[in-house]
């Protein structure tokens, strides 16, 4: 049994060890309009109207800073996943469901995220809806552009040491953690053929994720106990039956 379990830590380390650079980063936010503030046409929003969104990232040495400044970090093709719902409370009739999101490919925005680490430290990503999600009563074009950003103005959020760093490594306020407190001017912009409108960001919290090698330690850990509970049922079983 000690054999075993001398065999299931040494796969555990190695297992850890494997996974420890192939990073998901998940994260989960709000998005609220607290001013109806906009340029040109745009579909119907209201004051207080929500939106949660969901995203995840890889954070490896794919996906590392190729931006050779100490003052602008580029993470191409970290993006995984991005989603936004609308709240069911909105008066406002828009909703982005239909939507579904990619990288943005067109220049300047080549990359999916970046940080900005000068006068005033940034974090924004630009990502372009890839179906029509201009669900609204009057047909006024489609949802064409979403840009997120977070800027501190103390410049104390993001400390960029050029490229090779992964993401996580460039949140320094936060020791490796993007947390919506070390911001002081969150927004998010809706770009629609016809006009855009900004709107706040009120919540976004990075969720703790298990790794590929937790997980396997975890399985291990069961065979484990079953083995054990094997070993153990059959000679109480067996003393009892002596009695």
């Amino acid at each position: 049994m000690y054999g075993f379990r001398s065999a299931v830590a040494a796969l555990c380390a190695l297992s850890i060890a494997s996974t420890a650079s192939a990073v998901v980063l998940q994260f989960t936010g709000e998005l609220r309009v607290d001013d109806i503030a906009f340029v040109g046409p745009i579909p119907s929003f209201s004051i207080g109207d929500t939106f949660d969104f969901t995203m995840s990232l890889e954070d490896s040495a794919l996906t590392a800073d190729v931006n050779p400044n100490a003052d602008t970090g580029t993470f191409s093709d970290a993006l995984i996943a991005f989603s936004m719902t609308r709240d069911g409370g909105n008066t406002g009739n828009w909703d982005p469901a239909p939507a579904t999101f990619a990288q943005f490919t067109s220049a300047p925005f080549t990359g999916t995220f970046f940080t900005g680490d000068t006068f005033r430290d940034t974090f924004s990503f630009n990502l372009v809806p890839n179906a029509n999600a201009a669900t609204n009563t009057v047909n006024l074009g489609s949802f064409d552009f979403f840009d997120f950003e977070l800027g501190d103005s103390t410049a104390t959020a993001i400390l960029d040491t050029g490229a090779g760093q992964l993401f996580s490594q460039q949140l320094a306020a936060g020791g490796g953690q993007l947390r919506l407190q070390d911001f002081d001017q969150p927004s998010a912009t809706l770009a629609f053929n016809s006009g855009m409108i900004s709107l706040n960001v009120t919540q976004l919290n990075q969720v703790p994720e298990p790794t590929a090698g937790m997980l396997f330690c975890l399985g291990l850990g069961a065979a484990l106990l079953a083995r054990r509970r094997e070993a153990v049922y059959p000679a109480l079983e067996h003393s009892a039956n002596d009695h």
